[in-house]
This record gives C-alpha cells, sequence and structure tokens, in this order.
C-alpha cells in the first residue's frame, strides 16, 4: 500500500526501498533514501522507521535518523539529534482520526547552509483531540537550553544577555476547518483559531510572555488581541536591531515610546492584530502573523 501511494504521488514522493517486517507481533515499515518534494520545499532522510503492533495497528512509533534536510528556495537546512521519535494515537474508525501525539528529541541540530545554527538540548511537543470543541486540538511544546551559532552568540553576549535560552514553553488550543484523519489530504485543515495559554520564553535576565486569542481573517491574517509581559525589553529591541529584524531607526522610535507608557524594563500591555498589522496600543509595531 505504501508502495502504492509513492508510485502514485507523480514523484512528489520517493523512496529507494520499502520494506516490511516483524510479523506476527509487529508490523515494522521502513523506507529509505525517502524525500517529500513540495511547490517550493522538499525534505529528504536517509531513512524512516514506522511501528505498530498487529493487535493494535491504530497506535505508531516513528522513528527519524539525524541527517535529514529541508530545502527552501534560499537555503538547506540540516537536523541532527539523538533519540528523535514520536508516536501517535488513531482513532480505531474508518476515519482513523488522530486522538493524540507525541514527538521528543535530544541535543537537538539545526544548521543552515547560510551559517546559522541552533540547538537545544531537549524537545518535546505533544498534542491531544479536545473533546469539548469540534476539530480542536491541546498542543504544547517545550525547548530547553537553546544555543546558537558563534557569530549569534557573540552578538547576544556583547548586550548582557545569557547566551543560551533556558526554555521556551507554548501551551494552547487549536481549531481547524477540518479533522486530523486519513482524509486530510482532500480536506486540507486550516487553521481557524489559535487561543494561546502560555507562550513565554527564559534567557536570563529577559524573560516574557505571551497569551490570548487569534482568528483568521479572509486574507489569511492573525485577528484578536494578546496581553503580553516581557522583562527587560531594551535588550530585546536591541538584539532585533543586530540581527535585522527591525532598524536603528525603528528601535529608536519603539524605545522612546514604550520607555514614556511603559518604563525603561518592564512591558506590560495589550496587542491587537487586525488588518494585516500588529497594534502596541495605539502603535503599529510590525505585519500581523499569517495563519494560513
Amino acid at each position: 500500500g505504501v508502495q502504492a501511494w509513492i508510485d502514485g504521488s507523480g514523484g512528489q514522493v520517493r523512496a529507494a526501498d520499502v520494506s516490511v517486517s516483524g510479523f506476527p507481533n509487529r508490523v515494522d515499515l521502513t523506507l529509505t533514501d525517502v524525500g517529500v518534494q513540495g511547490p517550493a520545499v522538499s525534505w529528504q532522510a536517509p531513512f524512516v522507521q514506522i511501528f505498530a503492533m498487529t493487535w493494535k495497528p491504530w497506535q505508531l512509533i516513528g522513528i527519524l535518523p539525524p541527517g535529514s534536510q529541508l530545502q527552501t528556495p534560499d537555503q538547506i537546512i540540516t537536523l541532527n539529534g539523538t533519540k528523535m521519535r514520536g508516536s501517535a494515537s488513531l482513532t480505531p474508525t474508518p476515519a482513523l482520526a488522530l486522538s493524540e501525539a507525541i514527538v521528543e528529541g535530544h541535543a537537538v541540530d539545526l544548521t543552515s547552509t547560510l551559517g546559522w545554527q541552533v540547538t537545544a538540548n531537549s524537545l518535546y511537543g505533544a498534542a491531544e483531540v479536545d473533546q469539548t470543541q469540534k476539530n480542536s486540538y491541546r498542543i504544547g511544546l517545550t525547548l530547553r537550553d537553546m544555543g546558537f551559532d558563534p557569530t549569534a552568540t557573540q552578538k547576544i553576549d556583547s548586550l548582557g544577555l545569557a547566551k543560551a535560552l533556558s526554555q521556551i514553553h507554548l501551551d494552547a488550543n487549536v481549531t481547524l476547518t477540518a479533522p486530523l484523519d486519513r482524509f486530510t489530504g482532500q480536506t486540507n485543515p486550516e487553521i481557524e483559531r489559535l487561543d494561546i495559554t502560555d507562550l513565554s520564553f527564559d534567557w536570563g535576565t529577559a524573560s516574557g510572555r505571551i497569551f490570548g486569542e487569534l482568528r483568521v481573517d479572509a486574507r489569511g491574517f492573525a485577528v484578536g488581541d494578546l496581553r503580553v509581559h516581557v522583562q527587560n525589553w531594551p535588550k530585546l529591541l536591541a538584539l532585533g536591531v543586530m540581527f535585522g529584524a527591525i532598524t536603528q531607526d525603528q528601535a529608536d522610535v519603539l524605545s522612546r515610546g514604550l520607555a514614556q507608557v511603559y518604563g525603561a524594563e518592564t512591558l506590560d500591555a495589550d496587542v491587537t492584530a487586525d488588518d494585516g498589522l500588529l497594534y502596541l496600543g495605539v502603535l503599529p509595531i510590525g505585519p500581523a502573523p499569517r495563519l494560513r
């Protein structure tokens, strides 16, 4: 069945070899030299393995090896790490809807041909269906001890920030236009609403937390209100200038406004996303994120 799916993909999916073993207790699927080609982005890996017990084939375990690559129009990103694996539990019904999923990795390393590098001592993510809302899933993600390439680390250190983020954490509910099941390829689920309970980071003397609710407008932009709390915002603003996210002139204008309204160190404010823009109070601060 997997081989027929690959053959019918029109070249978008490839694998040098597809093998199944493990009978009679397990079904062990191994794809070697596997790749997926999209319109602008492609992905490849030395192999992918998916395991299931024969008496509960709706519970799957997946293994990803070091050395998988994501290629975009301007760069190739290589993923390395240890114990990079995930699991998924599906409902034992004809639709095989997702019930819950877990991903984890250790000593994770993302390296780009553009010269940047991001590492994390550990990564843990989880998702589970929210029975109280239609097509809704609770998602969580935790990254611990995130580091950067030597050039970025030197810039970060020059600002007096810690060389590594001790933690990034996300706890949210995402509502989709269709469920995640075996018909996903036809229904193409898209984000309809995002309820953020906690999006936070801890970076030594700097820290932040965001929570609130976002919806999606007709153009795919986020619309809604967020509460933002940031400690030591001047250093983060300087970091944005250093890495080219904003210009020095923009930072100067923001800095004067933020210091006058919120104070020199702590930012505790409402951010509104509307009509494709983000507003801090009445001050536009940049484009709203695209959720579709």
